[in-house]
């Protein structure tokens, strides 16, 4: 079993693991909901409901203390399923021959609907309570905390949603990048993935390739002034595996090779590189290490976690 989450919420957000689900191959988590999915092929959903992500056609709204109803009996969502992954607000699975579905809040028109205008403030105004087919002839996604991004057949990248926040290196010019659809972002690409605000893929010929938020250099580029990089640009060579926000490893003994004890290797706006020769490399927020460079500036807005940092 393999837990893991996106959207900032990581696993401290897994509802207590009902026991009554079998042959579980992996779990993912997000916003106080907890999907599995089966040897079988089926996916099984339980937690809160407020963006509508047990896929059971319902929407929980707050009860008279003000919390949301909890789900602690497993619903079947899906069936003949490879893939799931958790946003922020929203869920996606991929079928076996390809089909890409997604359930919950809409936001950006990241569930394939028309947004209210309202979504920004609160996500639960438009969702989709019901799985609905986003994209066909997929090999791969990856749900962002407010975006997707997917690798098709053929090799090309799509994304889609939006990587917006307020705060800034120059408080005058706030940027972000947000599609309504899906956006064709690459072409002949392996493999794809996504964290919090960035997004990556790895081609054909081992070159790594990133955009989105690169506030704490998670993008591994150098953008000067800009917060965000609009499109994909060519950070790396020689890369083997990529992985965004955290960093996983097939067995213990890797791990540790590295230097990395933890068991929770959840590291926020950093991203880690393996290259083909074995070496891991690492950019983004508090990374220190050969050949690093750093800088300092003030940030304003929503990225702060606190009024006081």
């Amino acid at each position: 079993v393999r837990f893991s989450g996106n959207g900032g919420t990581g696993n401290s957000s897994l509802p207590i693991y009902p026991g009554n689900i079998d042959n579980i191959v992996k779990i993912v988590s997000a916003s106080h909901n907890a999907m599995a999915l089966k040897a079988d092929g089926t996916v099984w959903a339980w937690g809160y409901n407020a963006y509508g992500q047990l896929g059971n056609g319902q929407q929980y709204s707050r009860d008279a203390d003000g919390e949301y109803r909890l789900e602690m009996t497993p619903q079947k969502i899906a069936e003949n399923v490879l893939h799931v992954d958790f946003g922020g607000y929203f869920v996606i699975f991929l079928t076996k021959n390809g089909e890409l579905y997604g359930i919950g809040a809409n936001l950006n028109g990241v569930m394939g609907v028309d947004a209210s205008e309202d979504y920004m403030e609160n996500p639960a105004v438009t969702v989709v309570t019901e799985p609905v087919c986003l994209m066909q002839d997929v090999t791969y996604a990856r749900a962002g905390r407010r975006g997707i991004v997917a690798l098709k057949n053929d090799g090309s990248v799509w994304w889609w949603g939006e990587i917006t926040t307020t705060s800034a290196k120059n408080i005058e010019d706030t940027k972000g990048v947000s599609y309504t659809e899906p956006e064709k972002m690459l072409d002949d690409a392996i493999y794809v993935t996504c964290g919090d605000f960035c997004i990556a893929a790895i081609k054909e010929d081992g070159t790594l390739w990133t955009w989105g938020n690169n506030t704490f250099g998670s993008c591994g580029y150098d953008s000067g002034d800009e917060d965000f990089i609009e499109e994909p640009v060519l950070v790396l060579e020689d890369v083997k595996m990529v992985w965004m926000d955290e960093v996983r490893f097939d067995t213990l003994e890797k791990r540790l090779s590295y230097g990395i004890s933890s068991y929770t290797c959840d590291y926020a706006y950093v991203t880690f590189v393996e290259k083909n020769d074995g070496s891991l490399l690492a950019c983004g927020y508090e990374v220190e290490g050969e050949g690093s460079k750093s800088w300092t500036y003030m940030l304003y807005g929503d990225i702060l976690r606190t009024s006081d940092q």
